[in-house]
């Protein structure tokens, strides 16, 4: 296969990219033999892509960016990558106005749940699939609050956005760490333990924000998880007193004066275990309650396209909009449809009249307007 068979369409694709980004994609397409690719660039190519390609300098510093993409992709470095950001975006220090304790503290919850969630996925994603209702479920949180924490993450440089689906669920990867900050040993140490998957009790205790113990138990909370995690990592003296995560837990491993993690001392707080069971209980109930709505909703839909399509033969031919407005009316009003079903019938009328017809819309629609049609929406066709 040609050069031009395979590039081609790569440069028709990436129309909207940069040059430089046009140019990664083509060495990703066809890798082995880079200086044909240069070559096939500066011959056939874009005229801004040709001269990045013929710069000696932009050229190598591209090929190696290409190679080391190349490189992690291959290697599971994608993973590792997200395990290196996600550990630091969890310990590092966080600065500026907006970085506020209460904000910071937030944010590093949802960077410890996204870390954990990505380390426990068999299917080796980089990214975290978050739903709203699943962090309100979890953290123990509003469903308002939840999505607060989201935006509080991406605002403060932890996330961002990948794609968002219909349903609402959100995928984000972490984001690069703060320009010139360079990892501690600690967080590189952290990022290695789950990079191997032999959990240390630092990283076993970051891990396990997602516990019930710190989202549904009156004397622990998030706090008190970020104080363990620091005293773990050396930064908060063992004899410090005060409420700190350290003397939290404390009492729960029967060493007041040190501290001897093993994960399953969180376990003893059953209280919050059946706090935590009891919200995802719900969780799943107001889940399926979702679905059945979302469900009754396209049937309902579905029915006023058919109404529409069939019954009404939409689309009107070009010049009887208003015969075919006529005869629409005197069929709903001989075969008026469900009141619910009407609704969407009467928004269907008007986007597709609309855009089909524009600037005879609305008199194609009075005439639509049965006696029948005005007493199901009637708020409808007044604020036409």
């Amino acid at each position: 296969m040609s050069l031009s068979a395979v590039l081609g369409p790569v440069m028709k694709r990436s129309r909207r990219l940069t040059p430089s980004q046009r140019i990664l994609a083509a060495l990703a397409k066809h890798p082995v033999d880079a200086h044909h690719v240069r070559a096939w660039l500066i011959k056939h190519g874009p005229a801004d892509v040709a001269a990045v390609a013929a710069d000696d300098y932009s050229w190598r510093a591209l090929r190696a960016d290409a190679a080391r993409h190349r490189a992690e992709s291959s290697s599971g470095g994608a993973l590792r990558r997200a395990f290196q950001r996600g550990a630091t975006h969890v310990l590092r220090p966080y600065v500026g106005e907006r970085a506020t304790p209460a904000r910071v503290l937030k944010a590093r919850t949802i960077a410890a749940l996204a870390l954990h969630d990505i380390a426990t996925d068999e299917r080796g994603y980089d990214s975290w699939l978050a739903t709203r209702d699943d962090i309100a479920a979890t953290l123990g949180v509003s469903k308002p609050a939840a999505a607060s924490m989201l935006r509080n993450a991406v605002d403060l440089g932890v996330l961002t956005e990948r794609v968002r689906a219909s349903n609402g669920a959100r995928r984000f990867g972490f984001a690069a760490k703060p320009r010139g900050y360079e990892p501690t040993a600690v967080e590189k140490s952290l990022s290695a333990s789950l990079d191997t998957r032999d959990l240390d009790a630092l990283a076993s205790i970051a891990l396990s924000i997602g516990h019930p113990a710190w989202n549904y138990d009156v004397e622990l909370g998030w706090a008190s998880w970020w104080g363990a995690v620091r005293y773990l990592t050396g930064t908060v003296p063992r004899g410090r007193a005060g409420k700190s995560g350290v003397h939290a837990l404390a009492s729960l491993t029967g060493d007041p004066s040190g501290f001897d993690w093993e994960a399953s001392v969180l376990d003893q707080r059953r209280d919050a275990v059946a706090r935590a069971a009891e919200a995802r209980v719900v969780r799943a109930r107001e889940a399926a309650e979702r679905t059945a709505e979302v469900a009754e909703y396209k049937a309902r839909e579905a029915e006023a396209k058919s109404i529409l399509l069939d019954d009404l033969k939409w689309p009107a031919p070009p010049g009887g909009l208003r015969l075919w407005s006529e005869a629409a009316r005197l069929h709903l009003a001989e075969h008026p449809p469900r009141p619910e079903v009407g609704a969407l019938l009467w928004k269907l009328l008007k986007r597709r009249i609309s855009l089909r017809f524009p600037g005879h819309a609305e008199e194609a629609l009075r005439i639509i307007a049965t006696p029948v049609t005005e007493r199901q929406y009637p708020d409808d066709i007044r604020n036409f």
